[in-house]
């Protein structure tokens, strides 16, 4: 493989070192613990019932188990097809659209470093995917499950903000500048039935969020590249600026 080609692969967006970092730790894999990975600097619980163990409570109307939405016909049910713990949150979409279910606001504090993860199963040919907006920086959205796959766990990081274009939080009266405020979708989109379970927010250590390299190559003879695929902890592909390790040969 020539340089020119190769270089082309390492032109990455800044968060796929993280989501590689992230997976080679285990963070993707929900049942590591906060403190096993060096990466999280704490496990929060910001969001009322995201484990959806109380129904649809905070998220719909308290007490109920299901609810539907008058002249779409999409329906919200707590469902005891769980990824983990009793219960989950289900989306059934009638007709091909795209659709989502906003949490209550939540508040993080500011100017931080933050990983939302969830588990999304889905049923027919729909799609899911969770995304954090207002104060969660540049409101993306989490990878998308595609149709018919059994629990898969989705997550972004994000960084955040002082946009607060959403309601205040049960409770609370007035903005704090030191927090942000946070709306998380529970996005859908297809036809057919989605599950959401186990959403978590875990706060980050600062970490350096991408990498570049420019190799030379010699004008007199060809030669290839290899990359070889290194596994550790977090703060070694920090610390050592990377995911793997470039090795030069020539013929």
């Amino acid at each position: 493989m020539r340089s020119q080609s190769f270089l082309g692969s390492l032109n990455m967006w800044k968060h796929c070192l993280l989501i590689l970092c992230l997976i080679s730790a285990g963070l993707l894999n929900i049942a590591h613990a906060a403190e096993k990975n060096p990466l999280i600097k704490a496990e929060l619980k910001p969001i009322k019932n995201a484990d959806f163990e109380q129904g649809l409570s905070h998220w719909v109307r308290t007490g109920q188990k299901r609810f539907e939405v008058l002249g779409l016909g999409i329906i919200y049910e707590a469902e005891t097809e769980a990824s983990e713990g009793k219960q989950s949150l289900s989306i059934t979409i009638p007709n091909e659209g795209e659709h989502y279910l906003p949490s209550p606001t939540f508040t993080v504090p500011r100017d931080r470093q933050y990983y939302l993860s969830a588990k999304i199963k889905t049923v027919g040919p729909a799609f899911g995917s969770v995304r954090p907006v207002a104060g969660a920086g540049t409101e993306q959205f989490s990878n998308w499950v595609e149709p018919d796959q059994d629990w898969t766990t989705v997550g972004l990081a994000f960084t955040s903000t002082s946009k607060a274009n959403v309601g205040l939080p049960q409770g609370e009266t007035e903005y704090d500048g030191t927090k942000s405020y946070i709306e998380l979708r529970l996005q859908v989109r297809g036809h057919g039935k989605v599950y959401f379970d186990d959403i978590r927010v875990r706060e980050l250590h600062p970490y350096a969020p991408c990498f570049r390299v420019k190799l030379l190559e010699p004008a007199d003879r060809p030669y290839r590249m290899k990359m070889h695929a290194m596994v550790g902890a977090p703060n070694w592909f920090f610390l050592n600026v990377g995911s793997g390790r470039l090795r030069r040969s020539s013929k």
